[in-house]
């Protein structure tokens, strides 16, 4: 898109923004009764979406908060160690979306959370594009008393 169509876009959106009464709106949301994905993956994973929180409300800036109690570690399904036996190959399909955890990172995250490996990852999309699969590894991490790491962020419970 050129410029002069991105400023005509954005106007539009701003026209249209403007005439809705967002009060009202956000009341309609709280009494509705429909299935809350955002609500219900807070309460699945209390740590990490603290960390987001915090991050989200800290203007770029050093943010520090209380530690996140837990009962006990968070534990991901099919998390095991993985014994490569392809020279060094490994075959994943890396689609950004889908919640499955290919043998690379499984392996990444094992030596995480088991010999205190810092994980590093370039940016939240590039680990995923699939908020339950960050929000998954981060607990994991978080509850293990070990960092998730980006460029912009080094990220600890608390």
């Amino acid at each position: 898109m050129s410029d002069s169509q991105v400023k005509a876009v954005t106007g539009k959106a701003i026209s249209y923004f403007n005439k809705l009464n967002f009060e009202e709106l956000s009341k309609v949301a709280r009494e509705d009764n429909h299935f809350d994905l955002y609500g219900e993956l807070a309460q699945r994973f209390p740590v990490a979406w603290t960390a987001l929180q915090r991050i989200a409300g800290s203007a770029g800036k050093k943010t520090e908060y209380t530690k996140v109690p837990f009962e006990k570690p968070f534990v991901l399904d099919g998390f095991i160690p993985v014994d490569i036996e392809s020279n060094g190959m490994i075959e994943a399909v890396l689609d950004g979306y889908s919640l499955e955890i290919d043998p690379q990172l499984s392996e990444s995250l094992y030596n995480a959370v088991a010999y205190g490996t810092p994980f590093t990852v370039d940016c939240f999309k590039m680990m995923t594009r699939n908020i339950e699969k960050l929000l998954k590894i981060m607990e994991l991490l978080l509850t293990h008393d070990q960092a998730f790491v980006t460029s912009n962020y080094y990220i600890e419970n608390g």
